[in-house]
């Protein structure tokens, strides 16, 4: 999703130029009232909370990147100048992943995150974030699978880490029909040339082309988002 900066610095109800704890912290406030789930079991607002907290986690990656710029992190695990280039694809995919946009919800003792999935294997899942977790961090995760009526809940730890990309989650035990539901979807979907994603309209699993995103993307229930 793209916004523009002066719609982020109204999104998270900021003063331009704010500092970074300032943003961290509107942005957790805003989480707590639009998480989906304070709205479960009444569709249409559950939809159109997910779709204002889209836009937040939006706002919040742009205005966190733009601080980062200010004020570089050190220490930990976190890219800094000179640090190794993030993981290929090719070196952080040792199976078959499905690109997609799903959110992703974790607890941390840093931090309550709503943040988007990039793709998701059977071992593990990539979370974008502008501020990853310390590598080997373990954090529960919470996710619903696309086409899937309950959600994964998931102890997984780090395994790699970079505000230019989010970080690398391997997933601890899984419960055997959680495991079950992941492995069904990727065999379904990881040789989709695009984007899973799913309408926050209409439930519809939908697959959107790679070079679509960033464009306007119509479900067949008229819904129009973008895909970031």
């Amino acid at each position: 999703m793209k916004i523009t900066e002066a719609d982020a610095w109204e999104l998270l109800e900021l003063d331009r130029g704010s500092d970074k704890p300032t943003i961290r912290q509107a942005y957790l406030d805003l989480v707590s009232v639009w998480h989906p789930d304070r709205f479960r079991g009444k569709p249409r607002l559950e939809a159109k909370a997910l779709e204002r907290l889209t836009r937040i986690n939006a706002a919040y990656d742009l205005l966190y990147q733009a601080a980062e710029h200010r004020v570089q992190l050190v220490g930990g695990t976190r890219s800094a100048p000179g640090d190794p280039a993030p993981p290929t694809p090719e070196e952080r995919r040792s199976s078959p992943r499905v690109k997609l946009r799903i959110p992703v919800h974790f607890r941390s003792t840093l931090e309550l995150g709503f943040h988007p999935a990039l793709d998701l294997g059977r071992g593990g899942i990539v979370i974008g974030t502008p501020q990853p977790l310390d590598r080997d961090e373990s954090i529960p995760l919470r996710f619903l699978v696309p086409g899937s009526k309950s959600h994964i809940f998931a102890e997984a730890r780090v395994v790699w880490a970079t505000p230019a990309i989010g970080m690398g989650l391997q997933f601890g035990d899984l419960k055997p029909t959680d495991r079950a539901t992941i492995a069904a979807f990727v065999n379904d979907y990881a040789s989709t040339d695009g984007i899973v994603i799913v309408c926050s309209q209409c439930g519809t699993l939908l697959k959107v082309a790679l070079r679509n995103r960033r464009r306007v993307v119509r479900c067949l229930c008229k819904h129009e988002f973008t895909i970031p």
